[in-house]
């Protein structure tokens, strides 16, 4: 997430997280790795989310993704697909619920060009547009 989006984005866990007791100040994967690193001796491996990469480009904006909106997606994905084991979405959730298949595929696809990932969908749908919602990923 972008550095004048961490005490939102901290506000909005914090109900389902819990509070660190101080400020957020990563930005990246690796940079929470870092703040991580010695606070606790369970292994960490994430997955990146879809939501956090759209959340750093385009805020919460309601619309699908512009042509450059998704290039700058696709770049916040290869730089931090090194430290992650995947993609995950929760296109159930806003601000992911914007998206269509072009930006998932866009993002999917810069992310298996830096290496094989996997993908951890959260779908549109568990109950009456199931189908159509596994067929979208």
């Amino acid at each position: 997430m972008a550095p004048e989006q961490r005490a939102d984005y901290a506000e909005t866990l914090r109900s389902l997280d819990g509070d660190i007791g101080e400020p957020w100040t990563w930005s990246t994967v690796e940079e929470f790795y870092a703040w991580h690193r010695g606070r606790s001796v369970t292994d960490l491996g994430l997955y990146l989310g879809h939501s956090a990469v759209r959340r750093r480009v385009m805020g919460n904006e309601p619309r699908a993704a512009t042509d450059s909106e998704l290039r700058a997606m696709a770049d916040v994905v290869r730089q931090e697909a090194p430290a992650t084991l995947g993609l995950s979405t929760g296109l159930i959730y806003s601000p992911a619920v914007f998206s269509d298949q072009r930006e998932l595929t866009e993002l999917l696809r810069a992310f298996n060009t830096v290496k094989p990932g996997a993908l951890f969908p959260h779908i549109r749908s568990e109950s009456d547009n199931i189908l159509t919602a596994m067929k979208e990923v």
